[in-house]
């Protein structure tokens, strides 16, 4: 497939997929994350809409922002370092109890921070693989590795969990037998920092699309001010039929 040829698209591929199976893995298993600390589901339920009303905000805000500067790259890093910086410190609050406060605020940020990434990895996929590969194809594609690395995260989730130990097992308020997911939160931040450590030093696509665009612009300016006034097409009156006078 051409996509895949394309080293810069490869790239896309791979850290958007962390980045996407990561929020995935954490929205499907946050609930058995927290319960061994003693965070009932009514708080992690309320963590996952804060996860998405303030990723809804952040993308709202970073997709306009980039709108008007067409700064691509330089806001996927740094959306990526923020993105990386916020799970780690989730991660850790995520091991105590009563930590409420911060694990909202850290959710919060991490929304704002992971969200953005979504619209702007696809029209970067765009851009790297244009003319060779349809939009379609790339968002595509993109997409299905999102789905890949969720799905790969979610089931080594519970294979990399641990038993609580029996000092921690009078705070869980887990329905069935606890797990502590700290090797689980360990790997998925070693995962994000591989990915970031990727997109900052690896990802340098051409614009191939926004060039074009702005090419096709150039030409159609200089296409209408070097065409001489006498040349545009003029309104004969004498070809509508006269008005009746009163």
């Amino acid at each position: 497939m051409a996509a895949i040829r394309i080293p810069s698209f490869v790239v896309s591929l791979i850290v958007f997929g962390a980045a996407q199976g990561a929020s995935t893995s954490i929205g499907t298993l946050m609930s058995q994350i927290m319960c061994p600390r003693g965070y009932f589901d009514e708080f992690a339920g309320l963590t996952m809409a804060i996860l998405m009303i303030s990723g809804l905000l952040g993308g709202t805000v970073i997709s306009l922002f980039v709108d008007k500067t067409k700064l691509y790259s330089e806001s996927i890093k740094v959306c990526f370092a923020a993105t990386l910086i916020c799970f780690v410190g989730l991660s850790m609050f995520l091991l105590f109890p009563n930590m409420q406060p911060f694990i909202i605020a850290l959710i919060a940020l991490f929304g704002v921070a992971i969200f953005p990434l979504w619209p702007l990895f696809l029209e970067l996929g765009v851009e790297c693989t244009f003319p060779d590969v349809s939009e379609v194809t790339s968002n595509t594609l993109l997409l299905m590795g999102g789905q890949v690395f969720a799905i790969v995260f979610i089931t080594l989730g519970p294979y990399l969990a641990t038993p609580l130990n029996s000092d921690e097992l009078p705070l869980s308020v887990c329905n069935s037998n606890p797990l502590d997911y700290k090797f689980f939160l360990m790997a998925l931040s070693i995962v994000l920092a591989g990915a970031a450590f990727l997109t900052i030093l690896c990802l340098h696509t051409e614009f191939k699309w926004l060039t074009y665009d702005r090419e096709q612009e150039k030409q159609l300016s200089a296409a209408f001010t070097s065409t001489p006034i006498e040349a545009l097409p003029i309104n004969d009156d004498s070809s509508f039929p006269a008005l009746p006078v009163n």
